[in-house]
């Protein structure tokens, strides 16, 4: 990390502090509740961890919600419908193909997988399904993903969250013909269903939305692959890798998502070992209420996001999955109709991860220029260990459950897991926070001293002004020091970041 952001300036201006401790402390307390965040995120710092001090020339968008917009939010929004994937490798190829392209090749691969699955006639069909389905939905998701932050600045959470709805609405369409259908029809429903979705969704990209810094490319021969190993090279540079917010994001996402596996793997079984009269029906329903949960709670934390604060709202909807449960889970969900309660209210919280990984990440790389394409690396970085996570969940349910007809719950291991990862990934969040805070104190130290600089030491009609910047910039360097206190207040301030 770089000296603005672990500097004290105690070396400097510490025996200008007001010797009085309580003075010290109202003043830094009023300084720090007195910052403010731009409205889009411009004081979040870069990959140089350096925040901007320029903000003046800082284009507010007045109106994000225009009729092309909404037709890129809408065509992402059923990319998400019909396909949910974990390889963020495919970013790479995105930068060299193009996101129309890319996603094509998602919806191919998506098709065939389907076909294929259809046609399963032995276990090797079904492992071809798999990894044909699960290469498609990488390919097809990760574009759809990344141009939204491009286009949406002051909503982003709220756009993001919306787009993210439509793994729950597609997953309970999904648990819905699953429910109802043969294995065979069922998998040519969605092959159909996902190949016409995803085909009109990339014309209406097409149409609505054209990518300024793509960079078409002479890939033929063995071009492609210089080209390739170049783009992997920026993808997975030592400088992403040493990035202290880039690591904590990713950190706190993984665990947050490890959390959320963990569960959702074994609630329908937990309904069943609580419910042994359940029928077929009623047991699929539990994962169609969990998803309809999503629904309404993802676009409402994007929303809240957006107005109260990102870092607020994401600690906010990470302790509610931790309550619900330590609380809700293990102690009240000993009937059919309280686990679809918890369910419900579950997955109106569960969603936190997915949201807002993608809006913080966004936020980290504002000041980039936009041709360096750095939230897209970023983002790459951040989920190249999604898949890792997804593997191990399932096999972590199986060693945690508790063999044996006579016990009560052979889950509660898995729910301890659960709730403790929440719990962790909680303390991940105010370290975020934390950071965010930090960093607008570095920018509002480079514009005290501006203003400070600006006004001349000699000019006696600024000296009471001079005199107030001068406690508000001592305060300012107090705050942002790195010890147990000052870490605590940052995390803490009641100020929307």
């Amino acid at each position: 990390m770089s000296d603005s952001i672990y500097s004290t300036g105690i070396e400097t201006l510490g025996s200008r502090i007001s010797n009085n401790d309580i003075d010290r402390q109202e003043t830094i307390t009023r300084v720090l509740t007195d910052l403010r965040q731009q409205p889009i995120s411009k004081q979040i710092t870069t990959q140089t961890e350096q925040p901007d001090p320029i903000e003046d020339d800082v284009e507010i968008i007045e109106k994000e919600f225009t009729l092309k917009n909404c037709s890129v939010l809408l065509a992402t929004f059923f990319i998400f419908f019909v396909s949910w994937g974990f390889n963020a490798s495919t970013a790479m190829f995105q930068e060299l193909l193009g996101y129309q392209l890319v996603i094509t090749i998602g919806n191919i691969f998506m098709f065939m997988g389907f076909i294929i699955g259809y046609k399963t006639k032995t276990i090797n069909y079904l492992y071809t399904w798999a990894v044909f389905v699960g290469v498609g939905i990488s390919f097809a998701f990760v574009p759809a993903t990344t141009l939204i932050p491009k286009i949406f600045i002051r909503n982003r959470a709220l756009a993001l969250s919306f787009i993210l709805m439509g793994t729950g609405v597609g997953a309970v369409v999904a648990s819905l013909l699953g429910t109802f259908l043969e294995i065979d029809q069922f998998l040519m429903s969605l092959a159909i269903i996902q190949v016409v979705i995803v085909s009109l969704s990339t014309i209406v990209l097409h149409l609505c939305y054209e990518d300024k810094y793509f960079v078409k490319r002479d890939l033929k021969g063995l071009k492609f692959f210089k080209e390739f190993a170049k783009q992997f090279k920026k993808y997975y540079s030592i400088n992403i890798f040493k990035s202290y917010i880039a690591n904590l994001i990713a950190i706190w996402f993984n665990i947050a998502l490890m959390g959320y596996l963990i569960f959702i793997f074994s609630l329908s079984d937990y309904t069943k070992s609580m419910v042994p009269s359940i029928s077929k029906v009623n047991s699929n329903l539990i994962t169609v209420y969990l998803n309809i949960g999503q629904i309404i709670g993802r676009p409402t934390m994007g929303r809240l996001g957006d107005k109260f604060g990102r870092a607020n709202i994401t600690i906010i909807f990470t302790f509610c999955c931790a309550i619900f449960i330590w609380v809700y889970w293990l102690n009240f969900t000993k009937s059919y109709g309280h686990i679809v309660g918890f369910a419900v209210l579950m997955g109106m919280s569960c969603g936190v991860a997915n949201v807002f990984n993608t809006v913080l990440i966004a936020d980290v790389c504002q000041n980039f220029p936009p041709e360096d394409n750095m939230f897209m690396k970023y983002w790459a970085y951040v989920n190249s260990n999604y898949a890792v996570f997804l593997l191990l969940a399932e096999f972590f349910v199986q060693k945690l459950t508790i063999p044996g007809n006579d016990v009560k719950n052979p889950y509660k291991h898995s729910q301890y897991f659960s709730g403790s990862l929440y719990l962790f990934a909680l303390l991940l969040a105010f370290f975020t926070r934390e950071y965010k805070v930090r960093t607008i104190i570095d920018t509002q130290i480079t514009k005290t001293q501006q203003q400070l600089d600006s006004m001349g030491t000699k000019n006696e009609d600024f000296e009471e002004e001079s005199k107030e910047l001068t406690v508000k910039l001592e305060a300012l360097y107090e705050s942002k020091a790195m010890n147990v206190k000052a870490f605590t207040r940052r995390a803490l301030v009641p100020i929307v970041v």
